[in-house]
């Protein structure tokens, strides 16, 4: 063990900062030592180790490409396949290295090839397959390197989990985590229980991002975790900054619910310290940059200072990460997201229109970033761009914008809106009406009813909803083409992260989306319903409510030959805050007949039939905060008095128009 390890300090030595040269001198040196000791290998499974290590801290690529051939020559050896140490060890090693390469590049044949390769490790292992077998809190006697395979796999289930999203993943990720640190407590395994809290730690943040509950537990364990880990870093320890910032994380991540400043500070002055301790060259300075930025920007929200002092270093850091990243860097447009973000707090503090084209500029550009972004970034900047060109009164570049923001949203996934809504930067009250702002922006730039009705449809009030919108689609594809429907599913799955195959996978979506469309019955697949089929689905009118700052309500009136749209500007978003606090009282009844309910029956010719004539049906898709309200109840309901919405038709709801169109048509195919 001691010469194994003089071996490793030696070839650590030799391969200095992981230039190209020095590794081709020592892969050159571990040949000459394989020779000198055939069948050994020693020297390549350590420098596959050390060129992992290099990786980590510096990005190279060219250390990654090393490792990944080296990794997959020493797997391939006849040998490793009759020695089970051999295979966990280098079935091991190849699966991280693979895992390595699909963060780079995206490829998910790297991630499945990875989590086959980390099974097959943990399967050829007694010692590992133990730790899974046996009661958690088993503890492990006399633990050999092999059950760092453990830690490997686990890392492989949630690199899976963040691209699919399966929560199983996710738990069992978690699961094999707990089992390994309770099963090996000793303190000459303490470094590696470093490494192996602190991605628990992470894992169960991710947990908490995911639960749509307001559970804090997940969250608070990471803190502990972390905590825990960071009190077992030696102080020059290469974890110790990594644990500053997985700290930081959770603490800013449980601030963000409990809104306790004082976990915010702790999280500000944790990420400074892991400033101090990473190089501006090493691959994480980037990163502790970005989460630096956003915590002070979270306090400085959270606060609601007068002063800009948050802010003014916010936008320092983020404008000087941003102009030493390459234009094709995947974090660049969440850098302008950043931006935008800054510039537009200072725009609703300080009315500067200076500030306010800043922000456009910046959230222009991250939207029709043409490299590497999440579409969920690119949507949030189109959310919060059109919002702001609304506040300026520049209509036509915010229904632009809106008709960009909304043909991103049939490529987005729930996996992608759960975690930014739970890390509350991106997912400000700011950008909850823009499909309201989006059909405001419309009409007030002269466009019709239909263009409005489809804004709203699509941009509903939030995210998760104009998703879920979607989701009839792909069952009614998946009953029928079982394979087209995952094939499009796992090429949205690759659009929601930062990575270099996201023009890869959005060009094959848009293509495989045609091809479907070409198909009899899904002609509006992953599309809002035609003009046609609206009018088909008016079996009754159908009377869309949509509320804005900008325009008070709006009805969109869907007839049988005819949308138009009947305007009440005197009703004003304040009234009905107002009105929603107060929905027992008759009162409130009366003021809906007055104000909505009997122009909009006025506008659509509905008169008080006949005493045995059939009422008409008219269905009422209220949005946002209209939606509070009993609209087939308006009315005055007093003794000797009827005058309301049940005197002259007979009422049912929908959430959607798409929802009337599709229950239209099943009825139609029973």
């Amino acid at each position: 063990m001691a010469d194994m390890e003089y071996r490793q300090c030696d070839l650590r030595a030799y391969v200095g900062n992981g230039s190209p040269e020095e590794i081709d001198g020592a892969i050159a040196l571990c040949e000459w030592r394989d020779e000198e000791d055939p069948g050994g290998e020693q020297a390549r499974d350590m420098l596959v180790v050390i060129l992992f290590d290099l990786f980590e801290l510096y990005g190279s690529r060219h250390q990654l490409d090393c490792a990944i051939n080296l990794a997959r020559e020493l797997y391939e050896l006849g040998v490793t396949n009759g020695d089970d140490n051999r295979r966990t060890q280098r079935a091991s090693n190849y699966a991280k290295a693979l895992g390595h390469r699909y963060w780079e590049d995206g490829n998910p044949e790297d991630l499945h090839r990875s989590i086959t390769l980390s099974e097959e490790a943990v399967d050829a292992s007694p010692q590992a397959r133990s730790i899974l077998s046996r009661p958690r809190g088993t503890i492990l006697h006399n633990p050999s390197f092999e059950i760092h395979a453990l830690n490997t796999f686990a890392g492989s289930l949630e690199d899976r989990f963040q691209m699919a999203g399966s929560l199983s993943d996710l738990d069992l990720s978690i699961d094999i985590r707990e089992r390994l640190i309770a099963a090996v407590p000793w303190e000459e395994w303490q470094d590696s229980r470093v490494e192996w809290l602190l991605n628990l730690a992470a894992s169960l943040q991710r947990r908490y991002e995911q639960d749509e509950g307001d559970s804090r537990g997940d969250v608070d364990r990471a803190v502990n975790l972390s905590e825990e880990a960071l009190r077992f870093a030696s102080e020059n320890s290469p974890s110790t900054s990594p644990a500053l910032c997985t700290l930081a994380n959770a603490l800013g991540g449980r601030a963000g619910v409990t809104q306790q400043v004082n976990d915010l500070d702790r999280a500000i002055e944790l990420l400074r310290q892991a400033q101090e301790k990473t190089s501006v060259n090493q691959a994480s300075s980037l990163e502790i940059g970005v989460n630096l930025a956003m915590r002070l920007f979270q306090r400085y929200e959270m606060t609601d200072s007068e002063t800009t002092t948050d802010l003014d270093e916010a936008t320092e850091i983020t404008e000087s990460t941003l102009d030493g990243t390459p234009d094709n860097h995947p974090v660049h447009a969440r850098l302008q997201n950043f931006l935008g973000l800054f510039s537009y707090a200072r725009f609703y503090q300080s009315s500067s229109e200076s500030a306010a084209e800043e922000a456009l500029g910046h959230f222009r550009q991250a939207l029709r970033s043409p490299h590497y972004t999440s579409v969920f970034r690119r949507v949030q900047a189109g959310r919060i761009m059109v919002r702001l060109c609304c506040d300026m009164g520049r209509w036509q570049e915010a229904y632009e914008a809106s008709v960009e923001t909304i043909e991103l949203i049939p490529k987005l996934s729930s996996r992608a809106i759960r975690i930014s809504d739970r890390q509350q930067l991106l997912s400000a009250e700011d950008v909850a009406s823009f499909g309201a702002n989006a059909a405001a922006a419309a009409l007030q730039s002269g466009k019709d009813g239909y263009t409005a009705l489809r804004l709203l449809e699509m941009g509903r009030q939030s995210l998760a909803a104009s998703v879920a919108e979607l989701r009839p689609d792909l069952v009614a594809l998946r009953g029928e083409n079982p394979a087209l429907a995952k094939r499009i599913l796992s090429l949205r799955d690759e659009l929601q992260d930062d990575t270099p195959r996201q023009h890869t996978a959005s060009a094959k979506f848009d293509i495989l989306l045609n091809d479907i469309r070409q198909k009899e019955g899904f002609e509006r697949f992953l599309m809002l319903p035609s003009d046609k089929d609206i009018h088909e689905a008016a079996r009754g009118h159908i009377i869309v409510l949509t509320v804005s700052t900008y325009r008070g309500v709006d009805a969109i009136l869907i007839e049988r030959d005819r949308v138009h749209v009947l305007n009440f500007n005197g009703v004003t978003l304040g009234d009905l805050e107002e009105w929603s606090r107060n929905l027992h009282r008759p009162a409130m009844l009366r003021w809906l007949w007055d104000s909505i309910a009997k122009p909009v029956l006025d506008e659509l010719r509905l008169t008080r039939p006949s005493r045995n004539g059939c009422l008409p049906r008219i269905w009422w898709i209220p949005t946002g905060i209209l939606s509070r309200f009993p609209f087939h109840n308006a009315g005055y309901h007093s003794k000797g008095l009827a005058d309301a919405v049940i005197d002259f038709a007979v009422s049912s709801y929908s959430p959607s128009v798409k929802a009337l169109v599709d229950g239209h048509r099943r009825y139609l195919l029973q």
